[in-house]
């Protein structure tokens, strides 16, 4: 199981909060239903609880576009909650959904040509 780091930039009504992350992993799904489906996690760990309406993702095109479906989701009362889903990410995707607050998120890649390459992912809140 290989750990790849990736980027995580929260914004808190327009005020950067840089080293928010207790940790990040990236790992097989060993658990998927289905294994032959290519399922990655990408599980990361808040210092805090944060608001955020936006996720910001993008794949290292310089890799290819390897991501076909994902899906965002909070830990919320124990249970893991979905939030927004979506198909390719490319060099840049933004995913707006209601506002929610969390500390533990994690990205699930359901389908993807070869093992993911994500560049950058990042947690934003819009207030506009």
């Amino acid at each position: 199981m290989s750990k790849i780091a990736f980027f995580l930039l929260c914004v808190i009504i327009s005020e950067a909060v840089f080293s928010q992350v207790n940790s990040v992993v990236i790992y097989p799904n060993d658990n998927a239903l289905n294994s032959s489906n290519n399922e990655y996690l990408i599980e990361a760990e808040l210092k805090d609880s944060y608001t955020f309406n936006l996720l910001q993702l993008q794949e290292n095109i310089s890799k290819g576009q390897r991501v076909g479906y994902f899906v965002f989701e909070i830990w919320n009362n124990g249970n893991w909650q979905k939030i927004a889903e979506g198909t390719t990410i490319g060099y840049e995707r933004i995913v707006p959904f209601n506002s929610v607050a969390a500390r533990k998120v994690w990205l699930r890649i359901l389908s993807s040509r070869l093992e993911p390459n994500i560049a950058e992912m990042g947690l934003f809140f819009y207030g506009g």
